[in-house]
């Protein structure tokens, strides 16, 4: 390395002219040995540290270099460079969870009548959670995705899409969204679209919805819009999806799990029924269980504080539903906030009255037992469900 580096120091300090004394064969051979050097160091010794593929990039710019000159040498190996790696990205899919509405659903309690409707219509939704960078590599899995589904005889009428997670897109992901645009048209489905960034709706979603034939609902995240979409299922060929004022009495929940009009008639006699107004907090997240709610009408939602600003929605409850069970089984401080969307009506067993059901009337109460203990069960075989097909 020495012998390499006197001639430059000699340069620096002295000038150019004393290299004139310097035999040509000289310097030809320090170029070749400095050269076949640093070839040795990236293509030999390296060849462990770099992966097969960039061996052979190297090996290549080499050979271009020698046969067209170190500028096109250098401009192919970054275009092989960047073809290699569009071509491998590509591979990795941007989506990350496939899933059906009979997996994932959005976190509002429902009737058993509207639960049974959505299970039956569950084939006909498509949830895709999309992440990463979309580009033309990897935005035509998704268009083939939605194919898939589209295909007859299958019946689509909602694709959910989850962009929470997708960092950006390129130009050219419009063309894969605009053959979704066609497929979701001729099945007459509607997209719903979650979490997606405003430059995201404006380059991909705007112009599907300018079509005029495919409807395109935006939500804040995936679980409002996969009640969005449920709300539309359950109540397709309205003017509006947003369900009507209902109510649903506690004697009509309690009857067929209690099949005692006696039995319906004692566990009522120990419920006080509350008017709860638009705001007003039904269970204080940290406070001491305050009983067992039945919802008759109204809408309750169910949120837990992250931090001192801001909160998660854990469960919307709509009449028929029954809150607060799980404080009032474990004995310990409420885990979310419970307050009303609007006005309300619910039937409320105190943990006292529960207390006087159980020692009057054991067999009244173990039957409560049982349809609080269903209502748990559903709700654990269902989050059981979603996490195994995400597994999967």
């Amino acid at each position: 390395m020495l012998v390499q580096r006197a001639p430059v120091g000699v340069a620096m300090v002295l000038g150019g002219r004393l290299l004139e004394l310097v035999p040509t064969a000289l310097v030809g051979g320090i170029l070749i040995a400095f050269g076949s050097s640093t070839l040795v160091e990236w293509i030999w010794k390296s060849r462990h540290r770099f992966a097969r593929f960039e061996v052979e990039i190297v090996i290549a710019i080499v050979v271009a270099v020698a046969l067209f000159g170190f500028v096109a040498g250098t401009v192919f190996g970054i275009g092989l460079a960047v073809a290699l790696f569009v071509l491998r990205y590509s591979r990795v899919s941007v989506i990350r969870h496939e899933l059906s509405g009979s997996v994932i659903t959005s976190n509002v309690d429902r009737t058993p009548s509207e639960q049974r409707r959505l299970e039956s219509r569950s084939a006909e939704v498509l949830v895709l959670e999309l992440r990463g960078y979309l580009f033309f590599g990897t935005a035509t899995a998704v268009a083939e995705a939605v194919a898939r589904r589209s295909t007859p005889p299958r019946a689509l009428r909602s694709v959910v899409f989850d962009f929470s997670k997708v960092t950006g897109v390129d130009s050219s992901t419009v063309v894969a969204f605009e053959t979704i645009g066609r497929l979701t048209a001729r099945a007459g489905a509607t997209l719903y679209v979650a979490g997606a960034l405003p430059t995201i709706e404006a380059l991909l979603l705007r112009p599907i919805a300018r079509r005029g034939d495919v409807v395109v609902v935006s939500a804040d995240d995936i679980d409002r819009a996969l009640e969005q979409c449920e709300d539309h299922m359950l109540h397709e060929g309205r003017a509006q999806a947003r369900r009507p004022p209902q109510q649903v009495t506690t004697y009509d929940v309690l009857t067929p799990v209690l099949n005692d009009a006696d039995a319906v008639d004692s566990v009522l006699a120990h419920l006080e029924r509350r008017t709860v107004d638009a705001g007003e907090v039904l269970v204080e997240q940290g406070a001491v269980s305050s009983g067992l709610f039945f919802l008759e009408s109204g809408r309750l939602t169910a949120r837990r504080r992250v931090d001192p600003v801001s909160d998660r929605r854990l469960r919307t409850m709509l009449p028929g539903t029954v809150v607060g069970e799980i404080g009032l089984y474990l004995d310990q401080p409420a885990t979310a906030t419970v307050q009303a969307d609007e006005d309300s009506v619910v039937l409320w067993l105190s943990p006292v009255a529960f207390a006087h059901l159980m020692e009057c009337e054991p067999r009244v109460a173990a039957s409560l037992h049982l349809y609080v203990a269903r209502i748990l069960a559903d709700r654990v075989n269902h989050t059981e469900r979603v996490t195994r097909r995400l597994r999967e």
